[in-house]
């Protein structure tokens, strides 16, 4: 089936292939509108938030990792959400649009980290050590 965005067969199409040849037109749409955010899920969470990227070998640790990774997925997906339900200026787009907005956000942080730490006086191996400390339980000032 092909479904174009306007009645006279113009703009964007889109083709929609199944095997069920017993289903109308306007059903087999439907279906794939209520299949698309499961769609935009894997599409997301793979290219952005590392889904398949996860190299464990027990169950409990690949159950954990895809945890984490609808967690994120479910945080960043609220960012993209207006603040004000009828407010639609400056909101993010995608997924990606929100993983790189936070990665600038994250980036930032860490700048201003650096730069206030080396302000203050200390020496590039202490902040660089600081960095990447193993953080067992604890938290370094």
């Amino acid at each position: 089936m092909v479904s174009f965005e306007t009645e006279q067969l113009t703009g964007r199409s889109v083709v929609l292939v199944t095997n069920r040849v017993d289903w109308s037109a306007a059903k087999i749409i439907s279906l794939y509108l209520h299949r698309w955010p499961t769609e935009t899920f894997y599409q997301d969470s793979k290219g952005h938030l590392g889904f398949n990227e996860y190299r464990m070998r027990n169950a409990e640790a690949i159950g954990k990792h895809w945890c984490l990774v609808c967690v994120a997925y479910s945080l960043l997906h609220l960012t993209c959400l207006p603040a004000v339900p009828d407010r639609t200026k400056s909101l993010i787009q995608s997924i990606g649009d929100a993983c790189r907005q936070q990665a600038r956000a994250l980036l930032q942080q860490l700048l201003m980290f650096v730069h206030d730490r080396l302000s203050s006086g200390a020496p590039v191996d202490h902040v660089f050590a600081h960095l990447f400390a193993k953080k067992r339980g604890m938290v370094l000032a």
